[in-house]
């Protein structure tokens, strides 16, 4: 085991600095657990924000889907094509939802292994 010496000062006053050292051995390998500790919270960070992407896109898309739907519904001529333009709608918005789900239940897991592997450090 390598150590090495830590210096903290208990006095912040220049001319008494020398006299209130205290030296605490600090091994390489508790450094090396830190180390891997800030890159797992990093990593679970990352995912946690990609996972933040992925709804903001996702509620973008349904919004301009209402959006595109209602313009369908109010060029409509008949009742018939506005059921069309409602089930076509329908249809697309429960596939959207459970592809979305897909996705964040995938995030999910990988961010659950993120943390795990950071809180393990």
């Amino acid at each position: 085991m390598c150590a090495q010496t830590v210096t903290t000062e208990s006095d912040a006053t220049a001319g008494k600095r020398a006299k209130g050292k205290k030296t605490h051995p600090v091994s390489q390998e508790g450094l090396g657990g830190m180390t891997s500790l800030v890159a797992a919270q990093q990593e679970m960070f990352e995912k946690m924000v990609a996972a933040n992407l992925e709804m903001i896109d996702f509620v973008n898309r349904r919004a301009q889907a209402n959006a595109d739907t209602i313009q369908s519904l109010a060029a409509c001529k008949d009742w018939q094509e506005m059921a069309d333009v409602q089930n076509r709608f329908i249809t697309e918005t429960a596939k959207e939802y459970v592809e979305h789900t897909v996705k964040l239940m995938e995030t999910a897991t990988v961010r659950l292994a993120a943390f795990r592997s950071a809180s393990e450090t």
